[in-house]
């Protein structure tokens, strides 16, 4: 597990360096635009609504079952909760929470899963997806939001969930 010392230092460089603040905060924070427009692109693409369906599937199975569930189980706490950090939040989109579900990060976990399931049909654009999640994970890690083996559990569910969505799904809506 990272030292408390090791948060304390991303959180020293993220208040001097304005534009490392602002690449972590939109990777942390406002990635899923990202995703949301990688969505529209979908579908204009023949199946491309149905493979959206899919990614919706994805998403709600990881984040609403599979990280919900790991949540009420462990109570992980998170870095700024366990060593008293005062993270830098974006004012719109992340509030400081008191509950303890830092394992996995949900956001890692819904992205890889949906990326994998558009890799299975467009390769290049699920790569994409899956480095910027890969990203997006990074930069919760030096946010304070996560530790690093939460960012690695939620690569391991999405991609796990995802590979189940398609072997499941394609079937059911593509036959």
């Amino acid at each position: 597990m990272v030292q408390g010392h090791s948060f304390h230092r991303w959180q020293h460089r993220l208040q001097r360096f304005y534009f490392f603040r602002l690449w972590s905060i939109f990777w942390a924070e406002f990635s899923v635009f990202v995703f949301a427009g990688i969505g529209l692109f979908l579908i204009g693409l023949p199946h491309g609504l149905l493979l959206l369906v899919l990614c919706m599937i994805s998403l709600a199975v990881a984040r609403g079952i599979v990280c919900t569930f790991f949540y009420l189980v462990l109570h992980n706490p998170r870095p700024y909760q366990m060593y008293q950090l005062s993270p830098i939040f974006s004012p719109v989109f992340s509030l400081e929470q008191r509950t303890f579900d830092s394992f996995p990060s949900g956001h890692t976990t819904g992205l890889v899963a949906m990326s994998v399931v558009v890799f299975w049909f467009m390769p290049v654009v699920g790569v994409l997806g899956i480095v910027m999640a890969v990203l997006t994970g990074i930069s919760r890690v030096v946010m304070g939001f996560h530790f690093p083996e939460d960012i690695v559990g939620g690569v391991v569910f999405g991609l796990l969930i995802g590979l189940l969505t398609v072997f499941f799904g394609v079937p059911l809506l593509f036959t």
